[in-house]
């Protein structure tokens, strides 16, 4: 943190908010107690699929809902599962290395306070 007086701030203010738009904390003083403290903005907080973008992990289609009436649609047999039930189902299953992770995460948690597994 700087501290700079009233006079000094006064003689370049450009300059005193360029160094907080750097991420500086200035203190302005006025006979040597502070009046004011000029801090950096804050930065918007950017979404998980903006942080994403940014690092070039996901890039967007650049399709938009105009664009849905181009899509493929495809007519399911009679009687096929849901598709989306299927996903969700896939998604939210606990897959075999989950499952053996909990399972010895349990065992070692009853390992220490002393309780058995079942």
């Amino acid at each position: 943190m700087t501290t700079v007086s009233v006079r000094e701030f006064s003689y370049n203010p450009s300059a005193m908010f360029a160094r907080a738009e750097k991420g500086e904390t200035i203190e302005i003083t006025r006979h040597g107690k502070v009046i004011a403290t000029l801090v950096p903005g804050r930065q918007k907080k950017r979404s998980r699929v903006e942080e994403l973008e940014a690092s070039g992990a996901l890039r967007r289609s650049g399709k938009t809902l105009a664009d849905l009436a181009t899509f493929t649609r495809i007519k399911l047999p009679e009687g096929a599962p849901d598709p989306l039930q299927l996903l969700l189902e896939d998604r939210y299953s606990e897959s075999d290395w989950e499952r053996d992770f909990r399972e010895e995460l349990e065992a070692t948690k009853g390992k220490s306070t002393g309780e058995t597994a079942p």
